[in-house]
């Protein structure tokens, strides 16, 4: 194209300097046309042409990128199709490696799966045959499940639970808020947590089926108790009807959503126990931003088609952009998951004769047992869970198939631990358990007056893993382990 518009600008130059002088000179049979107009019709007739084949290969491309799109959407849904079945199979020979005749019979079904992973550009990382053949120290299990409907109140404990993308079904929808005078250093609302209301420890919670309770337990070293042993209150965990709830303004960690007030009946009651105003905010279907923690960086969850194609500027404009992650009412990640033998080692370090550490306190979602070693997690960048051969059969696939998060950050724990939970206060010093862990456990450059315990974590592969099912027993291997100086031990 370049060369052709050189041609045509000499040419016009040349027409410019041999027909100046015959410009006004009329032929009979073209009348007031002159010799210059002739040239001119030309090369506009000329130019039409040209602009008549570049749209036709315009076109003609614009077909070619139309069969390209589809033909990556079509290797996207193979893709995550194939990589749903190997990460079925994965799952299979975990639970099945036993009935397997031999090593070498394993290690052949397993290097055809993970050649499946490799050549769809699986991005989960399978090293089946490492994980089953190799010995790993005590087998794995979920030991306890554990949602908080209402954010900072004592969760429920559950055989079961559903993974969504913001954490498990039910988890942290709710949130009390202080009310406050508007002109005050926090607004109108203040966000309750443990830490800052210790007698939020009072407040426990259970579900039965789509309803939550609410009860207040007195504390224990009060004189006075209320009329009720235990007074009840029941909340629709998922209130039907929105529209005549007023919308109110909730932000943590820099992160602002929109929230529901739930009305006079559930403030009131909450009210007349903490001796304060307080107002229940509900999330509904809102969500804020997650601004730290994130499943690694862009390119772990970008998919493999917008990472190959991403120098093309007009291709990937037209590839759909991945949704950044999202929660509710968690403080940092969906998800929170310790270990027992790390609480065992906090149970070690109490005084005599205090009882056990309550693990409760560490507010975790899941609960680990057999870890070899105290602390281990800190390593752990991704776990894949799968049913327990004892589970009752299930024909549902959702049940069945393994699911994997992905962890991404250091819990560093704050006075929380400190609380009482019979009395709803402050623990006294000699049992202060943030102070025990302070002699070592402040492992994260990232959060160095902090001590950890516990990862973070989000749901790995979250469009295939949506909606499946956790349970108390269920089996899990490490899918990505750390070496003791990896850089990402800092939050």
């Amino acid at each position: 194209m370049a060369t052709s518009e050189s041609f045509l600008y000499s040419l016009w130059d040349m027409i410019e300097n041999t027909t100046h002088y015959i410009n006004t000179t009329h032929i009979p049979i073209l009348g007031e046309w002159s010799l210059r107009s002739i040239f001119q019709i030309g090369l506009i007739w000329y130019l039409v042409i040209k602009l008549s084949t570049r749209s036709t290969q315009l076109e003609e491309y614009r077909k070619r990128l139309q069969n390209a799109e589809a033909q990556i959407q079509r290797d996207e849904e193979s893709r995550k199709e194939v990589s749903e079945i190997a990460s079925d199979l994965k799952g299979m020979l975990e639970g099945k490696s036993g009935m397997l005749k031999n090593n070498h019979e394993l290690a052949s079904i397993v290097e055809k799966v993970d050649g499946i992973s490799l050549a769809t550009g699986s991005t989960q990382q399978t090293n089946i045959f490492k994980s089953i053949s190799s010995p790993s120290g005590p087998k794995m299990t979920i030991s306890q499940l554990y949602i908080y409907p209402i954010k900072s109140l004592r969760g429920c404990s559950l055989p079961s639970a559903t993974l969504t993308k913001e954490g498990f079904s039910y988890d942290r929808k709710f949130m009390l808020l202080r009310i406050h005078d508007p002109n005050s250093k926090w607004g109108p609302y203040q966000n309750m947590h443990i830490s800052e209301f210790p007698e939020m420890a009072l407040f426990h919670t259970s579900i039965t089926d789509s309803t939550l309770h609410v009860t207040y337990h007195a504390p224990s070293s009060s004189s006075q108790s209320p009329t009720s042993p235990h007074p009840t209150l029941t909340i629709d965990l998922s209130p039907s009807t929105l529209s005549h709830l007023p919308e109110i303004s909730v932000t943590m960690h820099k992160s602002p959503m929109t929230a529901y007030d739930m009305g006079s009946t559930y403030n009131d009651w909450f009210s007349q126990y903490f001796k304060y105003p307080v107002l229940l905010a509900y999330a509904g279907p809102n969500r804020r931003l997650v601004l730290g923690n994130l499943p690694g960086k862009p390119a772990t969850y970008t998919p493999p088609t917008h990472t190959l194609l991403q120098k093309i500027t007009l291709l990937n404009s037209l590839l759909p952009t991945p949704k950044p992650p999202s929660i509710i009412f968690n403080d940092c990640a969906p998800y929170l998951i310790i270990t027992q033998s790390s609480c065992d080692d906090v149970t070690s370090r109490l005084p005599s004769p205090a009882p056990r550490m309550d693990i409760t306190k560490f507010r975790a979602n899941i609960i680990i047992s057999g870890s070899p070693r105290p602390y281990d997690e800190d390593y752990w960048g991704g776990l894949t869970f799968f049913p327990n051969s004892s589970s009752p059969s299930n024909s549902d696939p959702n049940s069945t198939s393994p699911k994997e998060i992905l962890l991404t950050a250091n819990c560093g724990r704050c006075v929380s631990l400190n609380v009482d939970h019979e009395t709803g206060t402050s623990a006294p010093k000699e049992k202060e358990v943030l102070k025990l862990l302070m002699k070592d456990r402040r492992v994260d450059d990232g959060m160095k007056y902090s001590p950890i315990f516990g990862r973070y974590g989000f749901l790995g592969n979250g469009d295939v893993n949506e909606g499946r099912t956790l349970r108390v027993g269920d089996a899990l291997t490490t899918s990505i382990l750390h070496p003791p100086d990896w850089p990402g031990l800092s939050t």
